[in-house]
């Protein structure tokens, strides 16, 4: 129980300073009360489920996977075409005036479900919905968070793919969806409290950058550095995929999770955050 209860508040640390310095950065400059206050609205909502949810030992990635959810999240995807574009770029579901970044929530999950279907070797159908969904990015389209995702699930493919030269050229073949989704950028303009939050963050000072920056890399390091025993490639995979977000938003223009504005990047880190806490607190 005191390896459970010390997980979950380590789980909160992590998301604490980047969270904080986001927000207070856009209250210095100005940006209005009712952005930021959601940012800190979603984090609080998630404190509370994720601590029920610690507590019960059935939890992602335990027991046989069904793919209902996985093709929820598929659903979702796909959903982000009905709604209104903006700048012929797809991908959000509207919810009155919350627009929800479905890809930065369903993602993690995602990942987390097939890994384990790759666990009870069901490559096949891991390798088509990992393509499903590739495409589904393409067409929002979504550079960094096809590359995110794409890049984990080439690397659980390949460790699973039982030296077969075919299943190998499969995941390769999947690469080629990231080359393309860099060379069609899409030409949405960056906002300032979104995907440029840093430069409001520098304007507090040069301390505040360097503590900003070690921050963020906090973000996917418990995944990398402090997998469960039983998981440590699939965790290995989630903190890859933060990693490469961060450094997505640092070459492009794409949003950078938890110091920028946006309720949907916190959800998805709360569904990761939360499996892994779980994860340490019973199954290593």
């Amino acid at each position: 129980m005191f390896q459970a209860r010390l997980s979950y508040v380590l789980s909160l640390f992590v998301m604490l300073p980047p969270l904080l310095i986001g927000v207070i950065a856009m209250n210095v400059n100005n940006v209005p009360k009712m952005i930021w206050m959601q940012n800190i609205i979603i984090f609080l909502i998630g404190v509370i489920i994720s601590y029920f949810v610690i507590w019960k030992r059935k939890f992602l990635g335990m027991g046989q996977v069904t793919y209902v959810p996985i093709a929820c999240t598929i659903f979702l995807l796909a959903l982000t075409f009905i709604d209104p574009r903006i700048d012929d770029v797809h991908r959000w579901i509207s919810f009155g005036p919350i627009k929800l970044y479905i890809a930065s929530i369903v993602l993690p999950l995602l990942i987390l479900l097939l890994g384990r279907c790759l666990s009870q070797n069901n490559w096949g159908k891991t390798f088509l919905i990992t393509c499903i969904v590739t495409v589904i990015l393409f067409l929002q389209p979504d550079a960094s968070q096809l590359t995110a995702f794409v890049i984990p699930m080439a690397l659980l493919l390949w460790r699973k793919a039982d030296a077969k030269v075919s299943r190998a050229l499969s995941v390769c073949m999947l690469f080629v969806f990231i080359a393309l989704s860099w060379i069609y950028l899409d030409h949405l303009a960056p906002v300032l409290y979104v995907e440029d939050i840093m430069d409001l963050v520098r304007k507090l000072g040069i301390g505040w950058s360097i503590i900003g920056i070690m921050s963020l890399l906090l973000l996917p390091a418990p995944f990398i550095f402090s997998p469960p025993s039983q998981e440590k490639l699939v965790s290995f995979c989630i903190g890859l995929y933060f990693l490469i977000l961060l450094i997505s938003a640092y070459i492009g223009h794409f949003p950078v999770p938890l110091m920028g504005y946006g309720v949907s990047p916190i959800i998805g880190y709360f569904i990761a955050i939360t499996w892994l806490a779980q994860k340490k607190a019973y199954c290593t």
